[in-house]
């Protein structure tokens, strides 16, 4: 990290975190005051601080219409999403959403909601007795087969697979 901050002009950092890196100390990572906005995605954690904003008081406005945003796709990702509603909550044409969002996160809005559901589904099989296919239905995906060709694209595995490592993994400790 410490190479990538001295060798870049960063507007925005962003930190994906599991529930066991909350107690990560940022200051380890940097020599210096960042003097950039500093983003913490932490799904699940905090609801509604999911993105926190540790930047200085004049933090860019679009910090907060991006959090607005990451809210929506939090509570409704069990859903269809459509760019005309995350358009419409941020107040922008799609096109201008479109490019707003992609800027700040360097995904598409799209890409975004796929990792958060994939995300869910992996605390979904890790955390209850559903099948896969529940936990397909419950995180929005329209098709099996679509779940599963994102699940595999995201993770590198099937949801099959990871299921099943997670149970060998769990069943040695």
């Amino acid at each position: 990290y410490k190479n990538l901050y001295k060798n870049s002009n960063l507007d925005f950092l962003e930190f994906h975190l599991s529930y066991k890196d909350m107690d990560l100390n940022i200051e380890k990572f940097f020599d210096k005051k960042l003097n950039c906005g500093l983003i913490v995605h932490a799904p699940d954690l905090y609801k509604n601080d999911h993105i926190l904003n540790l930047a200085d008081e004049k933090a860019d406005k679009s910090i907060y219409e991006l959090q607005r945003v990451i809210n929506f796709i939090i509570e409704n990702f069990d859903r269809e999403i459509s760019l005309k509603e995350l358009a419409d909550i941020s107040y922008m044409t799609t096109n201008s959403f479109c490019r707003f969002f992609k800027e700040r996160t360097n995904k598409t809005a799209f890409e975004f909601i796929r990792e958060y559901r994939i995300s869910k589904a992996c605390q979904m099989i890790i955390n209850s007795n559903k099948t896969i296919s529940q936990i397909c239905d419950d995180t929005g995906f329209n098709s099996f087969s679509s779940f599963n060709r994102v699940f595999k694209s995201v993770k590198g595995i099937t949801a099959s697979e990871f299921k099943y490592m997670y149970q060998e993994i769990n069943s040695t400790s």
